[in-house]
């Protein structure tokens, strides 16, 4: 879910892209070495920094901010969906998988429709190919005897009508709850005016040509709002400036499911029941 941390990483990467166009490797556009990091400098640091000839450049969320939900949502939002690892074909009354056996952590479900019931068996990461087809195979069995496997390869007798198979994996959905903009403080710490100039010159361009700031589950709009200069550090060598803009973005909150393989619908003479309509996988369609 998306917070007041995931706003302030993803202003940190972006004026880091700006300070190094061609990576950290190279020389930095600011004109010196430059620092950016999350929060307020803390003092005895900052000073050591500008006295080395180093610029810091830090972010920090200012106080307040402003409610600007209006409509919400009430639906989700896919955020992603995982790749099956593998797969399943049909020739004839045969059924193959092939590809990889998924890790713990990426759950995949094989289902077969077979004389329009369906058949699922849920891979175990400890599984090898033909353990999943053997697994497969024996929910088969219940319902039509004579299924077998080898290896990788499902028979079904000729008594049992292979519809479809499928392999169900998860996903992720993302709802919005709430909106709000807030104004972050980004400011430049230079050992000299030049400087000062020079990285403001790298930096601001890059923010205020950016309409979108990308967070981890959304887009949220980015906006100039000021840019004050204060000289009233400068004997200590701390030439500064502020670059204020405001960042409009939603509070998620996300949830994981599992796709759709099949679905079952109980009828009646009259036709169909929607009162007894289930989902023979229980997850949610993705």
């Amino acid at each position: 879910m998306a917070d007041l941390s995931d706003v302030t990483q993803a202003l940190v990467a972006l004026i880091a892209s700006a300070a190094y166009p061609n990576g950290t490797a190279q020389p930095a556009a600011t004109g010196a070495p430059t620092r950016i990091y999350e929060g307020w400098p803390v003092p005895r640091h900052l000073d050591e920094e500008l006295q080395a000839g180093a610029i810091n450049v830090s972010v920090y969320p200012l106080p307040g901010e402003q409610l600007t939900t209006r409509y919400l949502n009430d639906g989700e939002d896919v955020l992603s969906i995982s790749t099956p690892k593998l797969s399943a074909s049909v020739t004839g009354q045969v059924i193959t998988l092939s590809g990889q056996i998924p890790a713990a952590d990426d759950p995949h479900t094989l289902l077969a429709i077979v004389n329009g019931q369906p058949y699922e068996y849920a891979i175990k990461a400890t599984d090898t190919m033909a353990q999943a087809a053997a697994g497969l195979a024996a929910r088969i069995a219940t319902g039509v005897p004579g299924t077998t496997s080898a290896g990788a390869a499902i028979t079904v007798p000729a008594a049992g009508r292979i519809r479809a198979v499928r392999v169900a994996v998860t996903g992720s959905f993302v709802r919005e709850v709430r909106r709000q903009a807030r104004n972050f403080q980004i400011t430049i710490w230079a050992p000299s005016p030049e400087l000062r100039a020079q990285a403001a010159g790298a930096i601001d361009p890059v923010l205020a040509d950016t309409e979108f700031l990308t967070l981890p589950d959304q887009k949220a709009r980015l906006r100039y709002v000021a840019s004050p200069i204060s000289d009233g550090g400068q004997q200590d060598r701390a030439w500064r400036r502020d670059l204020i803009y405001m960042v409009d973005y939603g509070t998620t909150v996300q949830r994981s499911t599992t796709t759709v393989a099949s679905m079952a619908i109980s009828t009646t003479p009259e036709g169909v029941n929607p009162a007894v309509a289930n989902l023979n996988v229980n997850t949610t369609n993705l």
